[in-house]
């Protein structure tokens, strides 16, 4: 079990306080019922970029987070076990996280959350 003094809280749009851990988690597994291929590799060797799956569920929990492109970035540098939850070795640089979003609605994405 986490040691909760040293777990990051977040607040959810219901206002429930949960790990960002857990928030990570939820937008993955969400992500993951909702995709047409949810078992390709979060970055899959000799790809252009990241699973459809991974990028919706970054743009997600940044929304929950309610964190700028250019925090996000940051803060998933900064947050043990974020990326690992993703399976990835570095988090996307914030000009593609802004090509992601472009491509997606956010009000679509928000209500998976719901």
């Amino acid at each position: 079990m986490e040691d909760p003094a040293k777990q990051t809280w977040s607040c959810t749009p219901s206002g429930d306080v949960v790990s960002v851990r857990r928030l990570v988690r939820i937008c993955r597994d969400l992500v993951k019922q909702h995709t047409d291929d949810p078992d390709v590799p979060a970055a899959p060797d000799g790809a252009d970029g990241y699973a459809g799956w991974v990028q919706i569920a970054l743009i997600l929990f940044r929304v929950e987070l309610k964190k700028s492109l250019r925090e996000m970035g940051d803060y998933l540098n900064e947050i043990p076990g974020v990326l690992i939850v993703f399976v990835l070795n570095e988090p996307p640089h914030y000009r593609l996280s802004c090509r992601w979003e472009r491509e997606y609605q956010i009000r679509e994405l928000r209500r998976l959350l719901r």
